[in-house]
């Protein structure tokens, strides 16, 4: 009796697959009770730190933060919207807001890979193939990642001190690398290795094939996108606390190095940590660490929120008036039974 070898690889190939993933939500979860840790100790350590600050609450700046957040959410759609249809999903920009809000809740949870995975389920409702929409999530995370690494790298030439490096020559050299990327060629196969590291399937996958043009007009605009979500972070902290005009560039390349961190490495585990401990590391050179602790704490609450908030303004907006026409129409609709008619002897 023969043995088929192909059966023999599939099922060590299943069980390669098994143990990687299992060791990755093992290594995420350590990952994260260290982080929870670290900042136990630190706050408890320097936690006296945090009362030098003088703590308010502004609800009109307050109220701003989120506004700005919601626009650059809403410019972010549009550029979803064009990236789905360079891979022929082509739906209505509605759906496209509905689905990008509803899919970004999932980004709370460990790894960077449950947003993507969302979005496919959701669009397959509307008859698209999941295939493509989770090539152009990869895609449309690369692109933020590239945006973000390259805004990071200008905002330590215009501030070295926040550098990581601290030398501006590093930071000139990072930029040209980022800009390097952009080439077609180059970012095209970035994209064919992230699709193959999602663990999908080979055959199948459409092959990633931009233009030079495409790639500038989105990552260009995906600057912008970030910059007003620095400007987001910025006046949160101001509705909290008295903060100089003098913090804002730290902001945004704080809020820049995570954006990266957390879009270029989505398929490592324990990647919310090493976005945060970015994020941390950009900010101790202008703060103490137990403020930069505390201030990434609170913007993570403020994602969470505006997340959130943003779902909850789009199912009011958009699919509960539609529920409800449905509801009603299906209810004038209805016959009546014999025995409620008036007349029918009952």
């Amino acid at each position: 009796m023969t043995v088929d070898s192909r059966t023999g690889d599939d099922k060590q190939g299943f069980i390669r697959r098994l143990l990687n993933t299992n060791l990755s939500r093992i290594v995420g979860i350590v990952l994260i009770l260290f982080a929870i840790v670290f900042i136990v100790v630190i706050l408890m350590r320097d936690g006296t730190k945090l009362l030098e600050k003088t703590v308010h609450l502004n609800l009109a700046l307050l109220c701003l933060s989120f506004a700005i957040g919601f626009f650059g959410l809403f410019i972010a759609v549009l550029i979803w919207h064009r990236i789905l249809a360079s891979y022929g999903v082509r739906q209505s920009l509605r759906d496209d807001l509905r689905i990008y809000s509803y899919s970004s809740l999932p980004l709370i949870l460990p790894g960077g890979v449950w947003g993507i995975v969302s979005r496919s389920v959701l669009y397959q409702r509307l008859g698209a193939k999941g295939i493509p929409v989770a090539t152009a999530s990869i895609v449309e995370t690369l692109v933020v990642g590239l945006a973000a690494a390259g805004l990071y790298m200008a905002s330590t030439l215009v501030r070295p001190d926040i550098s990581l490096w601290k030398k501006p020559e590093i930071g000139f050299l990072f930029s040209i690398l980022a800009l390097t990327l952009l080439h077609p060629r180059i970012f095209n196969r970035l994209v064919n290795w992230a699709l193959q590291r999602t663990k999908q399937e080979k055959d199948g996958l459409p092959l990633a094939d931009f233009n030079f043009k495409e790639l500038v007009i989105w990552v260009s605009v995906e600057i912008i996108i970030l910059l007003i979500g620095g400007m987001a972070m910025f006046v949160l902290l101001a509705s909290l606390t008295d903060v100089s005009l003098f913090m804002l560039i730290p902001v945004i390349a704080s809020w820049s190095v995570a954006v990266a961190v957390g879009n270029l490495f989505f398929w490592l585990p324990g990647t919310p940590v090493l976005r945060d401990g970015a994020m941390i590391l950009v900010l101790t050179p202008s703060q103490t660490l137990p403020v930069a602790v505390a201030f990434v704490l609170l913007v993570r609450l403020w994602s969470l929120a505006s997340l959130l908030l943003l779902a909850g303004l789009v199912w009011a907006t958009l699919d509960l008036p539609i529920r409800l026409r449905k509801n009603t129409k299906a209810t004038v609709s209805t016959p009546k039974r014999a025995e409620d008619t008036p007349g029918s002897g009952k």
